[in-house]
């Protein structure tokens, strides 16, 4: 009788075990779909906005690559000979590498009346974005523009008709 029993109990078992391999293989697809129709999504989502991808940003080189700021100026005065040497601050807007520059070299006070205003040219590289200290010197005498220079307080400078070559 015992065996009757525990053959009724296997045989009512059974079913369950080949039901569990199936159940198994049904949540396989759906999960199967479920990716699918993920990756659907995220491609529709992606190309919702504009239609097309974004275009890259171009980045246009600036109008006036070169900016000057005033640093500090020192007077020198040897023998009979005097004048001023200004220490200007260049700095490269551009992210491309400048071969040289030119300009006028324009210094004017606080006031803004013009002090200085003279033909500038630089012929050495000045990378992208980078900047440098520069020393220009005015020998003085019967210059006007060393006088003015001396006195003026708040100079500013400024590089005027620039051309650059890269």
């Amino acid at each position: 009788m015992r065996i009757f029993i525990l053959a009724g109990l296997l045989g009512l078992s059974a079913p369950s075990f080949a039901g569990a391999g199936a159940t198994e293989e049904r949540v396989r697809g759906v999960e199967v779909r479920v990716q699918r129709l993920e990756t659907r999504v995220t491609v529709l989502e992606g190309s919702r906005g504009s239609g097309k991808s974004p275009a890259p940003v171009i980045q246009k080189e600036p109008v006036v690559p070169v900016a000057v700021q005033f640093l500090r100026k020192h007077n020198v005065v040897e023998g009979d000979k005097f004048g001023l040497k200004l220490y200007l601050y260049f700095q490269n807007l551009s992210t491309r590498t400048l071969r040289s520059f030119k300009g006028r070299l324009v210094m004017s006070d606080d006031k803004g009346a013009v002090l200085y205003d003279r033909p500038f040219v630089w012929s050495e590289p000045l990378l992208g974005s980078e900047t440098m200290e520069i020393m220009i010197t005015v020998v003085g005498g019967s210059d006007k523009a060393y006088l003015r220079l001396l006195r003026a307080k708040g100079l500013t400078a400024k590089l005027q008709k620039q051309e650059a070559v890269y």
